[in-house]
């Protein structure tokens, strides 16, 4: 259920080079290889921990999941020109939400975003932002759009969609020269990162939404997104005027019919309400202690024999800082020492990978 900061982690994907990805082009795809099949509708005891991330292969406590449907993932261009999770004109604010299954009580820290591309001035303008916030979600909050039938020319809008509803707790602003969209790792994955200053804390369905109005005129953004109709339904992306006026993505001016997708925006989770399980076989413990300075272990346990056992430490851009392959390994607990006094001070991930499953969680490492 954890497994997902880490993209590369679940996916074996190829994406355009940034010098392939141009403006004009209004649609663009990545083959997606190694998605996951699990049914997106059973419901089960919470399992979130500090250092999971919302979205991605963790059916048992978040709704939908980002790239379950399969297929290709995308880059979108609107109908009124720009993107459609990203900038274009008169809505330039988009929204992931999800489903909070077992209303666990969270505490987020991060947002992770997957932008794939961007415009900027030569020299970037330190007020051009995003702005990033989490919200709560209540019915009637977003407009569906209705198609035109008979002889009427133009669709209607109707207020009758769950959608977000107020902004829960801080913001985070990332300035455009900080949108990553060229640092790839080996599975051609970039991540921009917004870290709220103070943690937002919320136990209901919420919203990942990222503002681009304040963005400068020169500048554009596009964020990615997985095959249309992977959302099976389940469809959480919003989009909202300046006025904070929410439509659900399902067509209209700005996007070409019932999209039925996921945007890659994943909440990255402290301290929670949770339960401490196996998962997958598989159960990987905090590092102790975290915050580290130099010495921390690593606890595991499997609960059956597994296969090609290993672990991967990786820094915040994606590099990957240490590695160790156990191979095969019977049912038990395990303990690994990590020696991370060489590691500069921040934010780390480290993953463990038993029998083709992988989990995922932070640690930091102070100096």
């Amino acid at each position: 259920m954890k497994k997902i900061y880490l993209l590369l982690a679940s996916l074996s994907l190829t994406i355009a080079s940034q010098a392939q990805l141009t403006k004009q082009a209004q649609v663009g795809s990545v083959k997606l290889i190694d998605a996951k099949q699990t049914s997106m509708l059973a419901s089960k005891t919470a399992t979130a921990l500090a250092g999971d991330t919302t979205g991605w292969t963790n059916f048992t406590d978040f709704l939908p999941e980002f790239g379950a449907g399969g297929g290709q993932l995308t880059w979108v261009g609107s109908a009124g020109g720009g993107y459609v999770y990203g900038t274009n004109p008169g809505i330039q604010t988009c929204s992931q939400a999800y489903y909070n299954v077992s209303s666990a009580g969270l505490v987020i820290n991060k947002v992770v975003m997957w932008a794939v591309w961007k415009d900027m001035a030569t020299t970037p303008l330190a007020t051009s932002n995003l702005s990033v916030s989490i919200w709560n979600m209540a019915p009637n909050k977003a407009r569906t759009y209705i198609a035109p039938t008979g002889t009427a020319t133009a669709g209607t809008f109707t207020l009758d969609s769950y959608g977000p509803n107020v902004k829960v707790g801080s913001t985070a602003l990332v300035n455009i020269a900080n949108v990553d969209t060229t640092t790839q790792n080996s599975a051609g994955f970039n991540w921009t990162v917004a870290t709220f200053t103070t943690p937002v804390m919320i136990s209901t369905d919420f919203a990942i939404v990222v503002n681009a109005f304040g963005l400068a005129s020169t500048d554009t953004v596009a964020f990615i997104s997985d095959a249309y109709g992977a959302a099976g339904g389940v469809n959480m992306t919003f989009h909202a005027t300046a006025t904070n006026a929410w439509y659900k993505t399902n067509g209209g001016a700005y996007a070409a019919g019932d999209l039925d997708n996921n945007i890659g925006f994943f909440a990255v989770l402290g301290v929670g309400t949770a339960v401490n399980e196996f998962v997958n076989g598989v159960k990987l413990s905090a590092l102790y202690p975290n915050p580290t300075k130099d010495v921390a272990t690593i606890s595991y346990s499997l609960e059956k024999s597994s296969n090609d056992v290993s672990l991967e430490v990786y820094n915040v851009n994606g590099q990957k800082v240490y590695g160790e392959k156990m191979g095969n390994q019977q049912a038990g607990d395990y303990k690994i020492s990590l020696d991370a006094s060489s590691y500069a001070a921040g934010s780390y991930f480290y993953q463990l990978r038993s029998n083709g499953n992988v989990i995922t969680k932070e640690f930091v490492v102070t100096k």
